[in-house]
């Protein structure tokens, strides 16, 4: 509940107020897929809709062709205010110590 976390108050009319300085410690953040191939991925967010007719054939579906796709999140705050992007590398390091930012891909 908003009263409960100190995010509102209560006005004379006993309406749940939001104050304007509690907007920016309001979140909405979100995740997508991003491939460099051309494909599409079901990361973050809802699953796209597809409509389809058991009268057509099934000719699949796009797929990251080289395993290697970048995790972006971002979002906004209550405020308008943008969050800045974040990018997830993937890496195929074992230990934390061997991770690195590499610009080549298989």
């Amino acid at each position: 509940d908003l009263l409960e976390l100190g995010f509102a108050n209560k006005n004379e009319k006993k309406e749940t107020i939001i104050p304007e300085d509690q907007l920016a410690r309001i979140l909405n953040i979100d995740e997508t897929c991003l491939a460099m191939d051309g494909s599409t991925s079901q990361r973050g967010g809802r699953p796209a809709v597809i409509f389809t007719s058991d009268a057509l054939p099934d000719l699949g579906k796009a797929t990251i062709k080289s395993s290697v796709s970048t995790t972006m999140i971002t979002g906004s705050t209550a405020a308008g205010e943008a969050i800045p992007p974040h990018f997830q590398f993937a890496t195929s390091a074992k230990t934390e110590e061997r991770e690195k930012i590499k610009a080549e891909f298989d």
